[in-house]
């Protein structure tokens, strides 16, 4: 009777560490499944603030390459003037004063043009490179 207690008191005590056993490794499956869900939420706030973020860089690029190109217009309409008004200069020698005023104000105005078109031409070249930045993010957030 003495050596079935001891038996009991092993398979009581075998049991009882089971359950621990048991509930530590239940405790663990949920504080990886919780992390795991936390971490898939956070990508995929991650994914659609990244996502919004390239809709917006893009629209700014196609904003820019539009500003550009009717700079580019601008200018070409510009440098038009200034050869029309060059040769008006060289038929008329009276109105050549006035016209040479008037060329170089325009070319003042090809300048600046020039220097904006220029800015926004390296703002759209940054643009692009955040946006193959944020693409590459997305692509190593993904992979993860």
């Amino acid at each position: 009777v003495h050596d079935m207690e001891g038996e009991l008191k092993d398979m009581e005590a075998r049991e009882d560490k089971c359950e621990a056993d048991f509930a530590e490794a239940s405790k663990m499956f949920q504080d990886t499944h919780a992390s795991k869900d936390a971490a898939t939420q956070q990508l995929n706030a991650d994914i659609e603030r990244l996502t919004l973020d390239n809709k917006n860089v893009k629209d700014k690029r196609d904003s820019l390459e539009k500003d550009l190109n009717e700079k580019f217009a601008e200018i070409k309409t510009l440098e038009e003037t200034v050869k029309q008004n060059q040769a008006a200069a060289e038929e008329a020698k009276n109105e050549k004063a006035a016209c040479a005023a008037e060329n170089n104000m325009i070319s003042a105005s090809i300048d600046h043009l020039k220097n904006d078109a220029k800015r926004m031409e390296q703002t759209l070249n940054m643009t692009r490179e955040s946006k193959l930045a944020m693409v590459d993010e997305v692509m190593r957030l993904n992979t993860k």
